[in-house]
Formats: C-alpha cells, sequence, structure tokens
C-alpha cells in the first residue's frame, strides 16, 4: 500500500467538469425538447411539475454516465491514459475495468430511480 497520496492530476478535472457540466446541460435540454415535441407544446408552456420530473432526476441520471463517459476519454487519448496511469499506479488505485464496473453498478441503481421519474414527466 502506498504511504502518500499524490493529488489527482488537474486533467482529470479539465475532462470530468466539462463533460459533467455540458453534458448535463445537453442531456437535459435535449429531454425537455423531446417533451415539447412529444406534447406539442411550445417550451416556455412547459408545467413546472412535467420541467422538474424531467430535469432534476436526468441531472442526477447523467452524473455517473458522465464520469463513464470522462474515464472512456482519459483512456482513449494517449496522453491523457499515461497520466491516469502513472496516477493509478503512484496510488494503487482502482484501474480503468474497475472504476468502469463499479460507475456501471451505480448507474444501473441510479437509472432505476431517475428513469421513472423521468417518464412520468413525459406521461402527466
Amino acid at each position: 500500500m502506498c504511504d502518500v497520496m499524490h493529488p489527482k492530476p488537474v486533467v482529470y478535472l479539465l475532462v470530468i467538469l466539462p463533460t459533467l457540466v455540458l453534458g448535463g446541460l445537453a442531456f437535459v435540454t435535449a429531454l425537455i425538447l423531446a417533451y415539447t415535441q412529444v406534447r406539442g407544446v411550445p417550451r416556455n408552456a412547459i408545467p413546472n411539475l412535467n420541467g422538474m420530473l424531467i430535469g432534476l432526476p436526468a441531472l442526477v441520471l447523467w452524473v455517473p454516465m458522465s464520469l463513464l463517459f470522462s474515464n472512456l476519454v482519459l483512456v482513449l487519448v494517449p496522453q491523457l491514459r499515461q497520466i491516469a496511469d502513472e496516477y493509478v499506479s503512484k496510488n494503487v488505485r482502482h484501474g480503468f475495468v474497475e472504476s468502469q464496473m463499479a460507475l456501471l453498478k451505480v448507474s444501473g441503481v441510479v437509472a432505476l430511480i431517475c428513469l421513472p421519474l423521468i417518464v412520468s414527466g413525459f406521461v402527466l
């Protein structure tokens, strides 16, 4: 086991934060636009309850999904993979496969909770 924990590289934030923020906004916007198309209402006429039932669970669902995607980006870009591999080896942390499996489990649990809420936002 490692005695000294090295700080996470800044590149992690440079990949994760834009994915989390911009992807979350895009995900919620896409769902809201889908609602307007399904219901045939303008965006400014969406009831508050429906907007919240679609938007809030979508944001919660996006968090583990964005981490899955960010890990994928960190592995697919060779320079970023080298930085991630160095961090993992210095800190005796889980590798890519273990992290993805854990995030998939979390995503599944979150999806079980959030997807019914999103669907109810479309139905109500």
